[in-house]
């Protein structure tokens, strides 16, 4: 029986982390349990070298958009799939809330390369008097 091939775009911020679990039963609860998730968290160098191929091989995409913004791996993915005609959606994801779209949404930020780095190192450092504290007992991030 074929599953449906589902492409999940994220931060990598947000890899391994209690956001892509919940991520990961909110769309099996949208688009069925009878799916496959290709998570990109699961990296390897043949993975970021053939992207282009695993999309091409999927049904949908659900990309993350954190605080109101895409970083530049997830958008630069959706607007690819978009342009193969694939059928995608959004979970916008915020501190306190939740949300599923579908498409690009065109009021979230596309970040560049820079601004990615920026955005995903405030959120991973933001807590900086306690950072010697996270240094030597791990830090549990916000996402």
């Amino acid at each position: 029986m074929y599953k449906k091939k589902v492409y999940f775009i994220q931060p990598s911020i947000t890899y391994h982390s209690r956001t892509e679990r919940f991520c990961v039963e909110l769309i099996k609860s949208e688009l069925g349990e009878d799916i496959e998730i290709i998570n990109p968290a699961n990296l390897s160098v043949k993975r970021i070298k053939n992207w282009k191929e695993e999309i091409r091989e999927i049904d949908t995409v659900v990309g993350m958009a954190l605080e109101e913004k895409y970083v530049i791996s997830v958008w630069t993915v959706l607007e690819y799939a978009e342009n193969l005609k694939k059928p995608i959606y959004t979970i916008r994801i915020g501190e306190a809330t939740s949300n599923w779209g579908k498409g690009i949404l065109r009021d979230v930020e596309k970040l560049s390369f820079e601004e990615t780095k920026r955005f995903t190192r405030s959120i991973s450092f933001e807590d900086g008097k306690h950072m010697f504290r996270s240094m030597i007992f791990g830090k549990r991030s916000k996402y």
